[in-house]
Formats: structure tokens, sequence, C-alpha cells
């Protein structure tokens, strides 16, 4: 199956949303295969690595404020900036660093699905369709406010304050993908009587 044709690849850009993860190139997916000892068969397990510029992280630098927003290189929005003369200013503008020096910038505010852009173009992100975002945000509709609140506890956040505020703004990112995912589709999934 080539690699942009993955349903699991396709949707995790709702993944990469919800934690601002904007360098998500197909370089940083690996699939390797796994034989058991003695065995004739095996499988293929596909691995995600580099998460460096997730959250408010920028890698091994501050994030700027359009990370996320637009492509690193965004001919699109350069040239309606040219043809305005400058007059059209991008709606990521009002973004701004949150009070917490170990958060960097992350919020929910300015933030709409939408418009979540990685920095460099994924192929799979690219040929994503209705039914592979409402997959991705069935799972992350399990993600419940104790799940989140626990994997904030399990990053030890130091500053008094941070921890809570990444966890709000968790839920609010949570909240806006999962009514973009659903808007257009009957949000049931494995239904039971």
């Amino acid at each position: 199956i080539p690699h942009e044709r993955r349903r699991s690849l396709r949707g995790l850009w709702v993944f990469m949303a919800w934690l601002n993860n904007a360098d998500t190139r197909r370089h940083n997916t690996l699939d390797g295969f796994v034989t058991e000892p003695g065995a004739t068969r095996g499988y293929l397990r596909h691995y995600l690595f580099d998460f460096g510029d997730a959250f408010g992280s920028g890698g091994i630098r501050p994030k700027h404020m359009s990370e996320g927003y637009e492509e690193r290189v965004d001919w699109r929005q350069m040239g309606v900036r040219a043809l305005a003369l400058g007059l059209s200013y991008p709606y990521w503008l009002k973004v701004r660093r949150s009070p917490y020096r170990s958060v960097g910038v992350f919020e929910a505010e300015v933030f709409d699905p939408s418009y979540w852009s990685p920095l460099y173009p994924n192929p799979a992100f690219e040929q994503a369709t209705e039914r592979d975002t409402f997959w991705a945000a069935a799972i992350l509709a399990h993600m419940t406010p104790e799940l989140i609140h626990a994997a904030v506890e399990a990053g030890r956040y130091t500053e008094e304050g941070a921890a809570a505020y990444v966890e709000d703004i968790l839920l609010a990112r949570r909240e806006k993908l999962l009514r973009h995912a659903f808007r257009d589709l009957l949000p049931l999934d494995d239904p039971q009587v």
C-alpha cells in the first residue's frame, strides 16, 4: 500500500493538529518488518518519530507564531499578500505566546482545524477524506479529560500553572477538532444496541 494511501497516515493530521506538531513530513514515519524467532512470516510495524515540534516547541528553538497555521514557504498566501499590496494580514497574527515559558506558542483561541497546516506538504494529509478525518476524530473522542490530565501530569511541568494551561488548551483544541470532523457526517462509530 503506498505510504499516502494508508488511512492511519491520512487521518494522522487530526492528531498532529491537536498537538500542533507542525513538522510532520513523511520522513518522520518508518515501517519496519517484524518477524518472531523461528517464524516464517512476519508483519509490518509502523512508527512515528520526531515530535520535537509538538505543543509550543519549535524543536531546538522557540516555535514561530505561524507554525501550524501556514507552510514554511506558503506560495498561495504569499501571492494573496502580494496582490493585496500588504493589506491582507494572516489570520494567525492574533496568536500570542502563552504566559508560561515552558509552554511557548500553544493556543486554542485562533486555532481552526480547517486551516491547520504542517510546515511541509504531506501527501497523506493532502489526500485525507472526510471519512479519514472522521476515523481519527472517533479515536480522539475517546481521549477523555481524565486521560488528557494523566498525560499532561506525565509531562512533569515544573512551572506553576503550566500543566493546567496545557490541559485546557488540549481540551479546547480537541473540541474544535471533533466539531470539525463531525459536522458533515453522522457522529456514530461502532453503535451497539
